[in-house]
């Protein structure tokens, strides 16, 4: 298992985000790489088909 990045009391700051999905409770997202700047975040993925 890969490590988790520490969240113990932390708030996000103004600019920050903290990625995360809901498809998979395994998924690589902001558990593991902590919070990233909202200007790094180049677009949004929204699905075409939903089954």
């Amino acid at each position: 298992m890969m490590p988790r990045y520490s969240f113990n009391h932390y708030k996000l700051g103004k600019s920050e985000l903290l990625l995360m999905l809901d498809v998979s409770g395994t998924s690589f997202d902001g558990r593991y790489f902590g919070p990233v700047d909202a200007g790094q975040v180049r677009g949004v993925i929204k699905p075409l088909v939903i089954f």
